[in-house]
């Protein structure tokens, strides 16, 4: 049954990109999908940037960088995609910098996973099992797994504080219930 949820969410997740690409989209040479074009000016903005999946040794490096596995979805999620970051950057999946350089199309790269969990470190309440994968820009709130019992269950979590704000049964719940909010406050 487990398998059959999932395959419908992942089936509503694409649809949503995929909508989401009828306001344009653009592949660059590193294989970043830009979507959602937005006139700026003189130039051109992109609401939304899929980054690359991972490789197996890349997911990797990052269980060695973390000392930790990753949970079995987010091993997943990082098959399928590397990193997102939606609505202008309101929204963001983490995933693993491929370098520092800053420009051109490299320029764009995702928030480093590996970073922004050694930066959580110092919170009081992050159990060192836990992994904070997805970021809120606007409330400054993060999504982490591991924190329960269920490695698969997604906490929202006030970054300070620690505070449970919401939780979902696994990532593509979590994935598929954000993306939906999100289309519906800034987009409808």
């Amino acid at each position: 049954m487990y398998e059959s949820i999932s395959l419908a969410r992942i089936t509503d997740i694409l649809d949503v990109f995929e909508e989401w690409r009828t306001l344009g989209c653009k592949r660059l040479t590193n294989g970043t999908e830009l979507i959602g074009r937005v006139p700026d000016g003189d130039s051109v903005a992109w609401l939304h940037v899929l980054f690359p999946k991972l490789s197996a040794e890349r997911i990797d490096a990052i269980e060695r960088q973390l000392q930790r596995p990753l949970p079995r979805d987010l091993r997943r999620l990082y098959r399928t995609t590397g990193a997102m970051s939606l609505f202008g950057g309101a929204f963001h999946i983490v995933g693993m910098r491929p370098s520092f350089l800053h420009e051109g199309e490299a320029a764009l790269q995702p928030v480093d996973l590996v970073a922004f969990n050694h930066e959580l470190e110092c919170a009081s309440w992050k159990s060192e099992q836990a992994i904070a994968f997805a970021l809120n820009s606007w409330d400054h709130s993060i999504h982490v797994m591991g924190a329960g019992s269920n490695e698969q269950e997604i906490w929202r979590m006030e970054r300070g504080t620690g505070m449970l704000l919401e939780r979902h049964a696994d990532i593509w719940d979590f994935l598929s219930d954000k993306l939906h909010k999100l289309d519906q406050i800034l987009i409808r």
